[in-house]
């Protein structure tokens, strides 16, 4: 089931399938496995009608779905180094091209919607993805995208909070580990204070 954090857009997940574990970059699209167990936990709408687990689905999701997350991972980059997006907009913009949508929008019970539609269920989740950075960047400022601040982390997330302050993709890891290690090296200064032996 998709996560209920705001922070974690459909991008932000995409782009946080690399991530490091024990030091080791790990990979969850590296194998057609990984990639349906992404699938299943984020689309789960798609999985219950259309078939996923085949060989054809697979093809034709594995390297639009990559080539995606590198596009994200571009664009997040540089949004938090402050530096040119012209690159990373013009791929994005090619990936878009490949794209085979039919699209329209109807209002229902006091709300537009959006309807996607004639296509296969890999073209509409690649179209879902692209769609959520589209919506991240038109709503949200670009000092909301951040980089998880934990060394050992190399996620990314938007700062959904009221103060703008956010630091780690998520409190109870990254955040929690970060606050252990500055209260062993607060203890440990003072340990090491009130145990020193006086100059004469």
């Amino acid at each position: 089931m998709m996560d209920t954090d705001e922070s974690l857009t459909l991008w932000t997940a995409l782009v946080n399938t690399r991530y490091l574990h024990d030091g080791h970059e790990v990979d969850d699209l590296k194998t057609p496995e990984g990639l349906l167990d992404w699938i299943k936990q984020y689309f789960p709408d798609i999985v219950s009608s259309h078939p996923v687990d085949n060989p054809i689905f697979i093809g034709q999701m594995l390297q639009p779905l990559r080539d995606l997350r590198e596009i994200c991972l571009l664009i997040a980059t540089a949004l938090t180094h402050h530096t040119p997006l012209r690159d990373a907009l013009k791929r994005w913009n090619q990936w878009l091209e490949d794209l085979n949508l039919k699209a329209h929008v109807i209002w229902n019970e006091g709300q537009f919607h959006e309807v996607i539609h004639g296509v296969d269920p890999s073209q509409h989740i690649l179209w879902r993805i692209s769609h959520s950075l589209a919506e991240t960047l038109q709503r949200v400022p670009s000092e909301r995208i951040r980089q998880c601040e934990d060394e050992q982390c190399i996620r990314y997330f938007v700062d959904t909070s009221r103060g703008g302050h956010r630091r780690w993709c998520n409190m109870a890891t990254c955040g929690n580990r970060q606050k252990v290690a500055r209260y062993r090296a607060k203890n440990k200064g003072s340990k090491t204070r009130s145990g020193a032996v006086p100059k004469r």
